[in-house]
């Protein structure tokens, strides 16, 4: 568990810096656009991108199990051109033992309904999140 926790961090972190590849030479929020938690970070990730002459792209996403569903969550977040929900209420909720147990099926101890909705939950977040300007792809 704690290797996909790892992981759902290393995706967000990617697509973090996707989106300052994008704003690389205006870090600040334009006009209309609410400043973010995470807007200090992404400056600072424009201004090296930017010094470093790089754009961040991606264009291929592969993973299995948890690294599936992080792969999906990141495809789904660039086709759409939206930003990822947080990790931590996402792993939060779907990887807490209690919720998993609720209801186990008769073939498995787990309750894959449960993870499913969840899943469903967070394919919805990224629909309810910020366009962005552009895609990373």
């Amino acid at each position: 568990m704690s290797l996909a926790v790892w992981m759902g961090g290393v995706t967000h972190e990617l697509d973090r810096l996707c989106r300052a590849s994008q704003r690389a030479g205006h870090p600040r929020p334009r006009a209309g656009e609410e400043q973010r938690e995470d807007d200090p970070v992404q400056e600072i990730r424009g201004e090296v991108l930017a010094a470093a002459g790089a754009q961040v792209t991606i264009d291929v996403v592969s993973g299995t199990s948890a690294g599936g569903l992080n792969g999906m969550l990141l495809a789904t977040a660039i086709a759409r051109g939206r930003d990822l929900p947080s990790p931590r209420v996402t792993r939060g909720r779907s990887a807490a033992l209690d919720r998993l147990l609720e209801a186990p099926s008769r073939t498995s101890v787990f309750n894959g309904e449960v993870f499913t909705r969840d899943a469903l939950e967070a394919i919805n977040a990224i629909e309810r999140s910020d366009a962005r300007p552009s895609t990373c792809s």
